[in-house]
């Protein structure tokens, strides 16, 4: 089930790709003047349906029967993320390190591949590039949900590790057809990159992450670990990724190193873990 949340991210990503291929098509003078503003409009729907979703959403089982038995010990913890870190502060580092090659990969698909597509560098328009970004990230919509069922058959460890792994032999190639300026090629690529490896990463991580905390400190554990990964890896990997090429004076090569570091590092945080300890 994590394998179906874990398909709307690249599902946000055409929702938000197409408006602005949309409000681009209407020409560069509209969208600077007031088009721009459009899909930042509308996105406040979203807000109020994750809202909504929030609201209505119930605690699983496992939770509740956690909570139960807590407090009937007389236990109440007013800051979980203190015992997190006192007592499963190796899985929130593995954790972190697990999802390092997913992150990274998905922010120079999503967000670096664009402005380094349409630079003069390497000169393919606008539309070419917002549509293989698209169809890329249907790619990762549709087969998401088979690396979850890899996941289940397999062991989600198995999975995210393999995912990763393909990542970084993925590297050089994905960079290569990025700054081959052509659209064919950068299609290919964003939709290898989302519907091969995304697909294996984002099918598993959920169960995998899980699986590293108890019930009692699920929550704050994988927020933690996604989060601060969200910020100190896939926040930085566009800029990081741009210096890299600026100073390898346009070369994509140290890049691509980059990010098959950030898939290795990946794998070995997977190794390091120990899978499904806190699930069945």
């Amino acid at each position: 089930m994590t394998s179906l949340v874990l398909a709307a991210p690249p599902a946000g990503i055409v929702l938000a790709t197409g408006a602005f291929l949309w409000a681009a098509s209407l020409g560069d003078q509209v969208l600077l003047d007031w088009a721009w503003r459009l899909p930042f409009l509308a996105s406040a729907v979203l807000f109020a349906l994750a809202i909504f979703i929030r609201v209505k959403l119930e605690e699983s089982p496992e939770y509740l029967a956690a909570l139960h038995a807590a407090k009937e010990r007389g236990e109440r913890r007013r800051v979980p993320v203190v015992a997190l870190m006192r007592e499963h502060w190796r899985a929130v580092v593995v954790g972190f390190f697990a999802i390092t090659g997913h992150n990274a990969l998905n922010y120079i698909l999503a967000v670096f591949s664009l402005s380094f597509m349409t630079s003069p560098a390497v000169g393919m328009d606008r539309g070419s590039a917002l549509t293989a970004v698209i169809i890329g990230s249907v790619c990762g919509v549709l087969a998401t949900p088979l690396g979850g069922l890899a996941a289940d058959r397999f062991g989600a460890h198995k999975v995210l590790a393999f995912g990763s792994l393909l990542g970084a032999t993925g590297a050089f190639p994905l960079f290569a057809a990025l700054s081959s300026g052509s659209a064919a090629a950068a299609t290919v690529a964003i939709s290898v990159g989302y519907g091969a490896v995304i697909a294996c990463t984002s099918g598993s991580q959920g169960a995998y992450l899980a699986g590293l905390f108890p019930a009692a400190e699920r929550f704050s554990g994988i927020a933690l670990a996604r989060e601060a990964n969200g910020a100190i890896v896939a926040g930085f990997t566009p800029l990081i990724a741009a210096t890299l090429i600026t100073a390898a004076g346009g070369q994509t090569w140290a890049a691509a190193l980059f990010l098959m570091a950030c898939c290795v590092i990946s794998v070995v945080g997977v190794l390091l873990g120990k899978p499904g300890r806190y699930t069945s």
